[in-house]
């Protein structure tokens, strides 16, 4: 059911730090939705943060054994071409192309990490509640 009349306020995020909390702190909602209700928790949620953990993985993979890792790197890096270059396709636009290699990272990390360290504060140390990046937020 839709609501009429409604007001939605909406603020971009000026710096790739800001927008960084702010995925973070989603990360950290969805958790924290999760403890209020089941169904707000599905597999799609975990991929930001298994993407987050492979990538870990694989540069501390790669620092002791570089000739195995190289084709996970290599990987990674096309996955990321292929995203950046089906956004610039959709956009038209080359500009949105190259911000795209910035800001991808920056997302996918960001929801992961705050996903992350939400799960094992949630579901792990069992507290209460977590919050994320409070200070200067908005």
């Amino acid at each position: 059911k839709l609501l009429e009349n409604v007001i939605v306020y909406h603020r971009r995020r000026t710096t790739l730090m800001q927008f960084f909390r702010q995925v973070f702190n989603w990360g950290v909602a969805r958790i924290n939705l999760s403890k209020i209700d089941e169904k707000m928790l599905q597999i799609i949620h975990f991929l930001p943060s298994l993407a987050t953990l492979f990538t870990i993985l694989v540069f501390i993979g790669y620092v002791f054994y570089p000739i195995f890792f190289i084709p996970y790197i290599i990987f990674g890096l096309l996955a990321l071409c292929f995203i950046c270059a089906y956004g610039g396709f959709k956009t038209k636009s080359f500009l949105v192309t190259a911000y795209l290699f910035l800001v991808i990272p920056f997302q996918v990390f960001g929801y992961g990490l705050g996903f992350i360290v939400a799960f094992i504060k949630r579901f792990i140390f069992r507290q209460k509640l977590f919050t994320g990046f409070q200070k200067k937020y908005y």
